[in-house]
């Protein structure tokens, strides 16, 4: 439902840089300025967190209320994923 009422939303606006997807973040290879996560559960808010730094790219991440965030080095290199 999200993908949904973003999409609509993004249309109501007139915006035409705005695409949703629905996929494992460690898969997406495209460039973007801002990446977006709802409901990242466990590692995912790492790895959304890991794609942004590497594409310099702003990031809005909405964690899933459950699980554990792993850890970054000082470099912001993933270290290791604990759901």
């Amino acid at each position: 439902r999200s993908l949904t009422l973003g999409a609509e939303r993004a249309a109501r606006l007139g915006l035409r840089n705005y695409r949703t997807v629905l996929s494992d973040v460690r898969a997406f290879d495209e460039a973007f300025a801002v990446g977006v996560a709802l409901h990242a559960c466990g590692a995912a808010t790492d790895y959304t967190l890991a794609a942004c730094v590497k594409a310099k790219a702003g990031l809005v991440v909405c964690p899933c209320c459950v699980g554990k965030l792993s850890h970054f080095d000082e470099r912001n290199v993933f270290l290791s994923a604990k759901a």
